[in-house]
């Protein structure tokens, strides 16, 4: 049975996602690098898509290069404050529906609680 994603996927995240959803490039990252971004003691699936499958479907994917992470992008018209429209549920599904790779599950690397100094 293929993998199937969750109706959560690609739903932006308040405090993170206001200017689009993140992506990352596999050209700047791997798999695993991608992960060890998310919560230490959490895994993760990270999913490869065919950016021209996501330009396909009019997606625009914005370089969004940040510290450590150069190969950060974004979807600005996947955001938080369009989620709830019924255009950017629409694009939500089709993201849903698209041809992925899934890898994982990868652990996460970053500390859940910060480090005071």
């Amino acid at each position: 049975m293929p993998f199937q994603l969750s109706q959560k996927a690609f739903n932006p995240i308040d405090g993170n996602d206001e200017d689009g959803i993140s992506v990352i490039r596999k050209k700047y990252c791997s798999a695993a690098e991608a992960a060890a971004d998310g919560k230490e003691g959490t895994n993760y699936y990270v999913l490869e898509f065919s950016a021209a499958d996501l330009q396909a479907l009019s997606l625009m994917i914005q370089p969004d290069p940040l510290p450590g992470m150069s190969g950060h992008a974004i979807i600005p018209a996947i955001n938080c404050a369009t989620r709830d429209t019924p255009e950017t549920q629409a694009m939500m599904d089709n993201v849903r529906k698209l041809a992925f790779e899934a890898h994982g599950p990868l652990p996460g690397k970053k500390p859940r609680f910060p480090t005071q100094t």
